[in-house]
């Protein structure tokens, strides 16, 4: 990642990130709760998607078996003689992904993201060199979890035609339209064990790599 990333967090954690390296590493179950992740900040579909189909009538044969949409042969058992009519009806393949460590930034900074998330006295933390930063993390992290993958979140509705190319979309980087704000670029981690928690770590090399960009201004100016 080339550009720089921001994290917008309390005053406390923002200083304690970019003067002593505290940083605190969540889980995507974690983020499924709201007594965890907070208010407007849970939810309850992280890593999660649904492929969705529905038809009029579908003829199962022996012989035109294979020639069935995939998906909904999925749902059907091979006759092995005569036909057998499927009728009106929608099918529904929900995937839920396995708990991942995560760690959430946002690619812009937005006063839509601070009004958002105001605590009431907050900064933006510039990670002005991602590639250090987080290869010091991965490296803390070793002991627990190995480097997965990273990439910008898609904003659209999980539900979808297995047809539609967003089928193949990465579900840990998917949410709903009404996050869109956070304009989030997730770094991921395969846990060695589950289940798995969120961990604090003290990293004093990523004080190297980030900033405070500036406080929070005119909250109530759009």
């Amino acid at each position: 990642m080339a550009q720089p990333l921001y994290k917008f967090l309390p005053r406390r954690f923002g200083e304690a990130l970019v003067e002593h390296g505290n940083i605190r590493i969540t889980t995507l179950y974690t983020c499924r709760r709201i007594e965890d992740a907070g208010i407007g900040r849970s939810d309850p579909l992280e890593h999660t998607k649904q492929k969705q189909m529905s038809f009029d009538r579908v003829m199962a044969t022996p012989e035109n078996y294979d020639e069935i949409d995939p998906f909904l042969r999925g749902f059907m058992a091979r006759p092995t003689e005569g036909r057998v009519m499927y009728e009106l009806g929608t099918f529904r393949r929900e995937f839920d992904g396995p708990d991942l460590f995560v760690y959430c930034t946002s690619l812009y900074r937005s006063r839509r993201m601070e009004r958002r998330f105001d605590s009431g006295d907050d900064v933006w933390v510039e990670i002005f060199n991602p590639t250090g930063f987080f290869s010091e993390v991965t490296k803390s992290l070793s002991d627990v979890a190995v480097f997965s993958r990273e990439g910008a979140v898609r904003y659209r509705s999980r539900t979808f035609h297995p047809h539609d190319e967003a089928a193949s979309m990465d579900a840990a980087l998917l949410k709903d339209p009404e996050f869109e704000p956070e304009h989030e670029w997730r770094l991921l981690w395969e846990p060695r064990t589950r289940p798995i928690d969120p961990v604090m770590r003290v990293i004093t090399e990523l004080t190297r790599y980030c900033r405070i960009s500036r406080d929070v201004l005119a909250r109530a100016k759009c």
